[in-house]
């Protein structure tokens, strides 16, 4: 099965991908060195960034007060 996941910023720090074997369509995102860069490195993140951490971390947010 080939990679299907998608680099949103083309490095490495926000991926989206697949999850196979869960309901159709549903896709899994991955934050990574944008976060740990900033904490540790102290990295500037781009609006772009910053915007598409927040989203995810409200979504993640909103599906724990629901559940």
């Amino acid at each position: 099965m080939p990679d299907e996941s998608f680099d949103v910023f083309g490095d490495g720090s926000v991926v989206a991908f697949p999850m196979h074997g869960h309901s159709a369509g549903m896709t899994a995102i991955r934050v990574g060195t944008s976060v740990l860069g900033v904490l540790i490195f102290r990295e500037v993140l781009n609006p772009a960034q910053i915007v598409c951490i927040a989203l995810i971390v409200a979504g993640i947010s909103g599906l724990k007060l629901l559940s």
